[in-house]
């Protein structure tokens, strides 16, 4: 008889051992505030995670399509390889780039007209902006300068994908508010961002934001190839790459062989201004028909 209680209470602390570690297992991503499982730094696009043929995301591509996306994309042009630098260099994805499309249409001193206060490339709300090591006051406010505030949002941007490990909510917190979306997770006890949708956890304005940031980044893709191949075709069939012969300036180069500066300057990126010197020996690119 004892032999049998003694058995019976073994496995009754066994069952209790393993119901409390599973329990916590279930319990430990919302009440730790690392939720879902990591995902590698280099992705945003993730089809597990959210549906890259949603109805939205395709009419927000129709939308851009109308022009609007070209035209964004001109006015951030000057500030685009920067940009890239910063969030490949904070460890996250360069498409996170078109975030600062959508916020602003690529105008560093755009402000908001919600009422919000937001400002600058990426919009970002004083409040925001102070917490991630912003100055703004009202003598300086540095989120209308593009080089410190996308240092400050690249970083921010890794902080909170170490937080939730999913690029959707990663989106989901900067638009909405990090702890606004922390106390989703918790009321709703799940880290799936097309459940959360579903279950209405998600604001349609901020639902709608993130299908259009994911419209603009497969634009951008599709941009990108397209002007890779027509640079692979200029280079191919309209230019010639030669070796000089003695040291020139940019100006030289272009008075000899009858080329527009900022057209030589185009064709060969490492050119900073027209009295760079380009030293003898060095290979340059010039257009087929150049004298």
């Amino acid at each position: 008889m004892k032999g049998r209680v003694q058995e019976s209470l073994i496995l009754l602390f066994t069952f209790l051992v393993v119901f409390l570690f599973n329990f916590r297992c279930l319990a430990e991503p919302v009440l730790s505030g690392k939720v879902g499982v990591k995902e590698p730094f280099n992705q945003i696009f993730e089809p597990e995670l959210f549906d890259l043929h949603h109805p939205l995301v395709n009419y927000y591509v129709e939308q851009f399509g109308n022009g609007d996306f070209s035209l964004r994309m001109k006015r951030l042009e000057r500030y685009e390889n920067m940009i890239r630098k910063v969030l490949k260099e904070a460890g996250v994805p360069e498409e996170l780039m078109f975030v600062s499309l959508v916020e602003s249409g690529g105008l560093p001193k755009a402000r908001g007209k919600d009422g919000s206060g937001a400002a600058g490339l990426w919009q970002l709300t004083p409040s925001t902006a102070r917490s991630i090591g912003l100055t703004v006051n009202k003598r300086i406010d540095e989120r209308l300068d593009p080089f410190r505030s996308t240092f400050a949002v690249a970083r921010f941007f890794r902080e909170l994908y170490e937080k939730f490990h999913s690029w959707p909510l990663v989106l989901a917190a900067f638009n909405m508010g990090e702890n606004a979306l922390l106390s989703k997770l918790a009321k709703h006890q799940t880290t799936d961002f097309n459940d959360l949708c579903k279950r209405g956890a998600i604001p349609k304005q901020t639902r709608n934001y993130i299908f259009k940031v994911y419209a603009a980044a497969r634009l951008g893709r599709k941009t990108e190839v397209k002007q890779e191949e027509t640079k692979h075709l200029a280079i191919a069939d309209l230019t010639l790459n030669v070796m000089l012969p003695k040291s020139l300036t940019v100006k030289e180069l272009a008075e000899l062989t009858e080329t527009p500066v900022h057209v030589l300057m185009k064709m060969n990126p490492s050119f900073v201004s027209p009295s760079t010197i380009i030293k003898k020996g060095t290979y340059v690119t010039i257009p087929l028909e150049a004298k």
